[in-house]
């Protein structure tokens, strides 16, 4: 006498046998647009039944228009459900006599197998491939059972020789990539605003740059003049600005369609201009002087490309500037300095301003 048991155990264990898939199937997408392809969908899965392979059918509302967008189309599909090949169908017809228009239109099929690790496309066709391209409507046609089952037998004889390691049909060449960009010159021009510690408002002024280089790389000469920025207490008034060229180098990204990033090192020097206001008679204005420092920069940069014209972009960047060697201001009585006010020797910066790509 069985025990129930293990009845229940080999049940289980045939159900298993008969439809369980491992990881180690071949994964194939099947597209499937219109009722013809549903046929075939069918006889597919009845021929495919004893092959390592796990057929996806993919449910589409309208087939692309043309085989290439067919093919990307096709290949889309499969990296989404990360398959090893891909599987569609298309469909011609033609008058029987081609002699003459009168005759019954008589169904083509078109299969379609691409092997994504190759890229390569086996294309068969079942009928005459010499007829016209002009599809009807596969659903409304009727479509010889004998021509189904010869379309599945064909999928399944190119799914085993995938499974085994095989090559199908013609390999694709991959898409060429385009040719590197030449060296083009940059203009850029925009304004500027520093902070130093000192101006509680910043420098203002004018930023211009000139560089070249292609689309991710370029070298670039920037100077800078701001307009005089007033510190001033009771005692006297500092009018300060600063002038700065710099040289350095440019590495570029695209962040998007229109959007580019960039990251900017640049080396330089920077020239501070100081000119002093006595407001008491107790104070001895210092003469008016310029102070060089060495400096460096490093800077973040977006850059919109804008429709006006071709090759314009608005640009905004924010930098710092290391800037070592400018002197404090300060009141000198005897040998002490009083009420000292040291700048930042980093210096943030922000520029707001347009670029143009030279052809």
């Amino acid at each position: 006498m069985a025990h129930p048991g293990l009845v229940v155990l080999a049940l289980v264990v045939a159900v298993d046998a008969q439809s369980g898939r491992t990881d180690k199937d071949l994964r194939v997408v099947v597209r499937v647009v219109d009722a013809a392809d549903e046929k075939i969908l069918i006889r597919l899965e009845g021929q495919a039944s004893d092959l390592p392979v796990t057929l996806i059918p993919v449910r589409d509302a309208a087939a692309p228009a043309t085989a290439t967008e067919q093919v990307a189309a096709a290949t889309a599909s499969a990296l989404r459900e990360k398959a090893d090949a891909v599987v569609w169908f298309s469909y011609s017809h033609c008058p029987d006599n081609a002699d003459s228009n009168v005759g019954a239109p008589t169904i083509h099929i078109h299969i379609h197998i691409a092997q994504l690790r190759t890229r390569s496309i086996l294309t068969r066709v079942i009928g005459d491939p010499k007829c016209g391209s002009s599809p009807p409507a596969p659903a409304s046609m009727e479509t010889e059972s004998a021509s189904l089952e010869i379309v599945a037998i064909v999928v399944r004889n190119a799914l085993v020789a995938i499974a085994e390691g095989g090559t199908i049909g013609v390999a694709t060449p991959p898409s060429p990539s385009p040719p590197p960009e030449g060296a083009r010159a940059r203009l850029s021009t925009g304004w500027l605003m520093v902070l130093d510690g000192l101006v509680p408002q910043g420098y203002q002024g004018l930023v211009a740059t000139v560089g070249v280089g292609g689309s991710r790389y370029g070298a670039e000469l920037a100077v800078s003049a701001t307009l005089p920025a007033v510190v001033t207490d009771d005692l006297t008034t500092v009018a300060l600005s600063r002038t700065t060229i710099a040289l350095g180098g440019v590495a570029s990204t695209p962040l998007g369609a229109t959007v580019v990033g960039s990251i900017a090192l640049h080396a330089g020097a920077m020239l501070q201009n100081r000119t002093t206001t006595a407001r008491s008679p107790d104070v001895v204005a210092t003469p008016n002087s310029r102070h060089a420092s060495v400096m460096g920069s490093a800077e973040l940069r977006l850059a919109w490309s804008l429709k006006l014209l071709r090759g314009l972009a608005a640009v905004i960047g924010v930098a710092g500037d290391y800037v070592p060697a400018i002197p404090i201001i300060a009141y000198e009585r005897g040998p002490d300095l009083l009420q000292p006010r040291r700048p930042w020797v980093v210096q943030p910066r922000v520029t707001v301003g347009f670029e143009l790509r030279l052809r």
